[in-house]
This record gives C-alpha cells, structure tokens and sequence, in this order.
C-alpha cells in the first residue's frame, strides 16, 4: 500500500522520532554490556547522568511534543523503591529507565504515524510553546540538587540547568515561529532555514566585497607609493614611449609592440609600418599621386599639401611650400598660400 504523507506530517514525525532515538541513544551509554566503556563506570559520571536524567528527559519531551500521563518516570522521581540511591550510582539503573521512557515515545511515535497515515490530524507530538513550556517546568531545583551534594555545590548545579533549559525555548520559539500561533510547524522551519540560507550567501557576499575591497586599496598604496618614485608605469598607463619597458611602445596610453595596419594610431612611431594616417596605421609609405597628410606618410618624403598627394621632391629652382618640398632642404619665398622656390643650399662663405 502506498503511503503519502504531507511535508507537514513528515515534520511531525521527523521531530517525535529524533526525540525517541535521543532518549534511546542516552540510555544506550549506560548499557554496560553493549558499550563496555571503562568511564561509565566512575563515580562521577554516574552522578552527572543522574542529574541531567530529568533534564535531558524534559528537553526531548519538549521536542516530541508528546503528553505523558507518568510523570514520575519523565522526572526521575520515586520510579521505583530506593531509585535515589540506585540512580547515581548503578549505569545500569539508568538504562533501565531511560530505555523505558525511550521505547514509550516510540510507541507514541509508531502510533502518530498511524494517525497520520489514516488521515488524522497533527494533534499527536504538537510542538506548542505552551507545551514546551509546561514540559520545561518540571525541571525544578529540587530535581537537581539532591544527587550532586558536595560534587559541584547543588544550589550553582541546579540554578545553571534551571537557566540553560528553561530560558532558551523561549528564544527558540522567537526564531522558528515565524507566523506567530504560538506553535512550531513544517512551514516555520521551512522558511527560517531559507532564511538562513539567504542570510549565509549575504555574508558570504559581504566577505566577498570586503576582501575586494581590501585588495584594491592594497593595490592603491602600492601604485601610490611606486608613483612617488616618479615611475608612471605604477598607474597602469603611461604617457609616452619612456613610460614603456623592453622597447615597447605607448599607444593610447597602454605599453605594448608596434600596431599593425588598420589597427588605431596617434602617430606614425605606433605603427610597425611607420605610417598613420587618419588615426588608422596604414600599409607602408605612399607612392606618388598617392593619398598623403604628412611627409612621413610618403616613400619621397614629400606630401604636397595643395593636392594632398605624394610628390617627388623638387630640385632647385621648382616650386615649394615649404622647406620639406625640396631635395636641397631650402624652400625660399613661400608665406602662406604664396609658393616659394627651391634653392641651393649655400657654401662656405656665401651669404
């Protein structure tokens, strides 16, 4: 038979059966022929599992939910006939009642199960503040003073349990009761555990950028401090070619090789062709009647900037606009958009 369970009663018997195996794994430690441990044997140990004998018991109760009709057992008081002598001293004493106690809730569990499955309601193992309260105040001074005298002084034992069982639950119920009825549910712990989680990753996020954080302003002091020592190349950019190491070039202000044809320029020494024209790096230098901006762009060494063409330099006595014009170096007479002439250069001794 196939049996579906809502997430809701999954809760309800997840949180009963983790208390029945808790109380079952507690009475377990003092099963002497099944966990043969020396010190569970001692004098104090067995005294300090006396004492937390109730305490433990009302925490698990707590978690189950479950209403005990025998609340000698759940306190460990007046079980049976000299068990104030028996309990501190005899483990085995211990795994009697414990495993008792353990195997009822079991029982309980195994029933609710059957509930559930049948359709019943959450009624069996309620997780109720009120309840948990209730449960949780049965942990009185008196149940925890009476084994321990002389061990750890009884009144600071009993007042420490006291503070350390009863105060939490209520800062339990803040956290894990987040519509407020006063009850933990399925829907409760679904959301705070999101919650959490979403918590968690904004930490983790938080972490991240601190240490980015840190890292940058790292990296700042150093470039500030190597920037000081009036080396540019801290800033990550440079200026010009001296900015740049093993020969490289300064281009758009990056270090790096020579740019190669149609890639951008600034000037013709960012070009491995040594021509930039309009900003792109251009095949090597232009023939004549070719398109031109600059001398250097032109294999003559003339751009003729009337018609914006590579021209043979002229020899004396051609035209010229400027000194670059002409083989000799000596452009006379141009101002302006008036040509000059080429001329000579003069020896030794002419004026």
């Amino acid at each position: 038979t196939n049996i579906n369970l809502s997430d809701e009663s999954k809760f309800v018997l997840f949180r009963t059966g983790l208390a029945s195996l808790c109380k079952l794994f507690f009475a377990f430690l003092w099963q002497e022929q099944v966990l043969p441990i020396e010190f569970m044997l001692e004098e104090t140990p067995n005294k300090m599992g006396a004492e937390l004998m109730p305490i433990l018991t009302t925490v698990f109760n707590a978690l189950s939910g479950f209403e005990h009709t025998d609340s000698d057992l759940q306190e460990a008081l007046g079980v049976y006939p000299g068990d104030q002598s028996c309990r501190p001293t005899q483990p085995h004493a211990k795994w009697h009642e414990l495993s008792a106690s353990g195997l009822i809730d079991l029982a309980m569990t195994v029933d609710c199960f059957s509930s559930l499955s049948a359709g019943g309601d959450f009624n069996c193992g309620l997780l109720t503040q009120a309840r948990a309260q209730e449960q949780l105040t049965t942990i009185t001074l008196d149940d925890t003073t009476g084994w321990l005298d002389g061990a750890f002084g009884s009144a600071i034992w009993g007042w420490t349990m006291e503070q350390l069982v009863k105060i939490p639950i209520q800062h339990v119920f803040d956290a894990f009761d987040r519509d407020r009825n006063q009850e933990i549910n399925y829907v409760d712990v679904l959301r705070t555990f999101r919650d959490i989680e979403n918590w968690i990753e904004y930490i983790t996020n938080a972490m991240d950028s601190a240490t980015q954080i840190l890292e940058d302003l790292a990296n700042a002091r150093e470039t500030v401090e190597c920037f000081l020592t009036g080396d540019a190349s801290c800033l990550g950019f440079c200026l010009d070619d001296s900015d740049c190491s093993n020969g490289q070039d300064c281009t758009f202000f990056t270090c790096g090789g020579k740019q190669s044809n149609n890639q951008p320029c600034l000037e013709h020494n960012d070009c491995a062709s040594g021509a930039c024209t309009l900003f792109t790096c251009s095949p090597a230098l232009s023939n004549v009647n070719d398109f031109c901006l600059q001398n250097k762009e032109c294999d003559t060494g003339r751009c003729e900037w009337t018609s914006l063409t590579c021209q043979n330099k002229g020899g004396d006595g051609d035209t010229c606009n400027d000194d670059g014009d002409c083989d000799s170096g000596i452009c006379t007479g141009a101002l302006g958009f008036i040509p000059g002439v080429c001329s000579p250069k003069l020896k030794d001794g002419e004026f």
